[in-house]
């Protein structure tokens, strides 16, 4: 079984949950807006550091997200901001 856990790790591990949490947060913002803004073109590494930091301070993985998120957008796009999350329910984010 040893020989399964990094692709299982890779499947199911917490790095990707947010990489999935992201891109259900970018076709929100495609369904919501029609396009999906520059400012979630972003770099899942740093993206899931962020908010695993942010985590450790708030503990709750959506807020963390949103933050990163917010955070990621800059002063630039408040589109991002505004948008990011509307809308969506832990629980329908996370089931889908």
């Amino acid at each position: 079984m040893e020989r399964y856990s990094n692709i299982v790790s890779e499947i199911l591990g917490a790095d990707a949950e947010v990489a999935a949490q992201v891109d259900i947060e970018r076709e929100w913002l495609r369904t919501v807006l029609g396009s999906v803004p520059s400012a979630m073109d972003l770099d899942a590494e740093a993206v899931c550091t962020r908010v695993k930091e942010i985590e450790e301070t708030t503990r709750h993985d959506i807020v963390a997200l949103i933050q990163a998120l917010s955070e990621t957008a800059g002063e630039d796009d408040s589109t991002v901001k505004r948008f990011v999350h509307l809308g969506l329910t832990s629980q329908v984010r996370s089931n889908t």
